[in-house]
């Protein structure tokens, strides 16, 4: 069963038992004498107005792209996700409303309802809660706004549902203003989540940057790692419904169309097998830049593996001549590895071999790395030292 398909089936349900519990509500509200519990019943017909709207929202974001929409319809989703939000600021707006005009005219003073009341304000609550949590369970797992917008509506009607339980409960006590000033707070609280719910959906209409900072270094951190990348200019992300896209600016070396094809499927399988829900990367090269151009933290993050690993080869006295430089595929290595004098020819090239295997290993931002072999003599005046035992 495809998300369209349980997002459907666990929006009907929700609509199912909000005509059963809007119905039971206002019957046992009129028969139980308590105008908070109508309130209440009214309040869950506007679920089934926001059921609708994540029903439509989702099968049309559902379908596939077409002429006129290229990219898909995923944005419906957004727009249903905020029609779904006015509607749950509204539901809090009246909720506030009708608690305020209690209080000032202490009509529910006057107010004794029936233990019926008790019964089906506790039956809304449990079966509202239950559908709150399997709908934001669902609607998380297949990234879904408006199914996340539809559940908290369902939380919404359940606090609701408490004010009306805690209300009548303290009704037979005497403290009649306890119902309309939990409903005030209950009703600022329901306008805030549909603020908190319609905000994501907005920032995906205007194209804003979806992904957070965190995801974004991320991928910049693993993209600079890929070997012929230099460095990331830019990276935009966009959402449409439960899908990202991911838009890519990286600097290259001047390369054929082939070894740019094959880089730019290289970067969009990275992203998307480390990324949840990335349907399209688009991937654009800049290769205006040269070998000066290469991002500095590249060569510092190469010399510093390469004198961390020296340091664990006991035969290995220093290293010097470290070049860093490009080609078409990729950026290539070269070292002068200083080994004692007293060891056979064979013994150098093996700790050469190791040590360049051990490098080619620990990282990914060169293609090749060359190993030349010295006999170390530490009288012997050397260029560009980049590390030795002797200091």
């Amino acid at each position: 069963m495809n998300g369209y398909k349980e997002a459907q089936k666990i929006t009907l349900f929700g609509s199912a038992a909000n005509i059963f519990l809007a119905a039971i509500k206002i019957a046992a509200g009129i028969l139980g004498k308590s105008e908070a519990l109508v309130a209440d019943g009214i309040h869950s017909f506007s679920d089934l107005l926001s059921d609708a709207v994540v029903v439509v929202g989702i099968r049309i974001s559902d379908k596939p792209a077409d002429i006129s929409h290229p990219l898909g319809h995923g944005k419906f989703e957004a727009l249903s996700t905020i029609i779904t939000s006015l509607i749950l600021a509204a539901a809090g707006v009246v909720i506030v409303y009708h608690a305020i005009a209690s209080i000032v005219t202490g009509h529910n003073s006057k107010l004794l309802p029936t233990n019926v009341t008790l019964l089906v304000a506790f039956i809304s609550i449990v079966v509202k809660e239950w559908l709150f949590r399997v709908t934001k369970s669902l609607g998380e797992r297949i990234n879904s706004g408006s199914l996340i917008a539809n559940a908290w509506h369902h939380r919404s009607d359940a606090a609701s549902s408490l004010v009306v339980l805690i209300g009548i409960s303290a009704s037979y006590f005497g403290i009649w203003f306890a119902d309309p000033i939990a409903a005030i707070i209950v009703g600022i609280l329901i306008i805030y989540e549909s603020y908190e719910i319609a905000k994501d959906a907005v920032r995906e209409l205007v194209d804003a940057q979806m992904m957070n900072e965190s995801e974004i270094s991320r991928i910049r951190s693993e993209i600079s790692d890929i070997a012929g990348v230099f460095s990331v200019n830019s990276i935009i992300t966009r959402k449409y419904g439960p899908d990202y896209i991911v838009d890519l600016s990286v600097a290259v070396a001047p390369m054929s169309i082939e070894l740019s094809t094959k880089l730019s499927a290289k970067i969009s399988k990275l992203i998307k097998s480390n990324f949840n829900h990335v349907r399209l990367v688009n991937v654009y090269f800049d290769a205006s830049c040269s070998i000066n151009d290469v991002h500095n933290s590249k060569q510092e993050r190469l010399s510093k593996l390469l004198i961390d690993k020296s340091r664990k080869f006991d035969k290995i006295m220093g290293l010097h001549n470290y070049s860093f430089v490009t080609g078409n595929e990729g950026a290539v290595a070269a070292i002068d590895i200083e080994v004692p004098g007293d060891i056979t020819t064979a013994e150098s090239h093996e700790i050469g071999k190791k040590f360049k295997d051990d490098i080619m290993k620990s990282s990914t931002d060169i293609v090749d790395l060359v190993v030349h072999i010295d006999p170390y003599n530490p009288e012997k005046e050397l260029q560009n030292i980049l590390w030795r035992k002797d200091g």
